[in-house]
């Protein structure tokens, strides 16, 4: 909220309420791209943080990775077409992030 929503009128704390929950939602919607997109492509969407702890994720979620990569054989020919990706990891306490499909 601004200072120049606070104003002196009958009910103000429920007017209050209901802008603050209407803004949250209007940056929700705001972000729902953004978010989408970093889901999709197995990247990290850090939405409403501070610069430390965004930066503290950061660095927490990059000091360890495997980066891999797919070529097709020169053998595999056919259509372009989307292609479903899934990783899978047998140890426990790990994650993984990594993007739902190809287009080749």
């Amino acid at each position: 909220m601004a200072a120049d929503d606070f104003v002196n009128v009958p009910g103000f704390e429920q007017i209050t309420r209901w802008e603050l929950e209407r803004r949250g939602r209007e940056c929700a919607a705001a972000q729902s791209g953004l978010r989408e997109l970093a889901v999709v492509t197995g990247g990290l969407f850090l939405g409403d943080t501070s610069q430390k702890s965004g930066l503290q994720r950061v660095l927490s979620d990059t000091s360890g990775y495997y980066l891999l990569g797919y070529s097709p054989g020169a053998g595999e020919t056919g259509e372009r077409r989307l292609r479903r990706v899934e990783v899978r990891l047998k140890a426990r306490g790990h994650r993984v992030r990594a993007r739902r499909a190809y287009y080749g």
